[in-house]
């Protein structure tokens, strides 16, 4: 009798799951979609390579292999970080939230904006501090693998924007499936 009720219930298990599940991958495609409608609002083109110069015209971009969009405003001395070095970061920009998966708000109250370089007292003590190479970032709603990446094309007291999507963000974006658009960064090694 087990074995002809399983087979029932395996079925009917199957076939009452909600179908409007999302799954991750779907996460990462409507993603895509919002950061190209966000990067239209604003203006800012793609550029199909890196400037060799790493001068970047207004409002210009490049697509990382890793998903940032990475603008370099100044790229300071031009030698990346090596391990183990502390690095001080400040940034304003904000995590850009979505609006029933629809669309993204853009400049609304649910664009949630950070600036440190600000005197304002905030929930995030600026400037952030880390160890280049350190993997781990718990507790920090700003750093990530997307924020680091920039390190690769800029140097000691570097300014650059990104964009960096929630799939190589920081914790809170991986937890909360939220971009962020970060307009200014400065690096200062220490």
């Amino acid at each position: 009798m087990k074995k002809i009720l399983l087979p029932f219930v395996l079925c009917f298990t199957l076939f009452s799951c909600e179908k409007n599940v999302t799954s991750y991958m779907d996460l990462v495609r409507e993603e895509k979609v919002y950061l190209k409608q966000f990067m239209q609002a604003k203006g800012f083109k793609v550029l199909d390579t890196f400037p060799k110069d790493s001068v970047f015209a207004e409002n210009e971009y490049f697509l990382l292999d890793n998903g940032v969009y990475l603008r370099v405003l100044d790229n300071g001395d031009a030698k990346p970080p090596t391990k183990d070095t502390d690095i001080q970061t400040i940034a304003k920009g904000a995590f850009l939230y979505t609006d029933n998966k629809e669309r993204m708000l853009f400049y609304t109250d649910k664009f949630e904006s950070f600036d440190g370089f600000e005197s304002l007292p905030q929930e995030m003590k600026w400037p952030l501090r880390f160890r280049y190479g350190d993997p781990y970032f718990s507790g920090n709603e700003i750093i990530g693998k997307g924020y680091l990446s920039a390190l690769q094309y800029a140097g000691n007291h570097s300014t650059v924007s990104m964009i960096v999507p929630f799939e190589v963000g920081s914790p809170r974006q991986m937890g909360e499936i939220v971009s962020a658009y970060f307009e200014r960064v400065t690096f200062t090694f220490e």
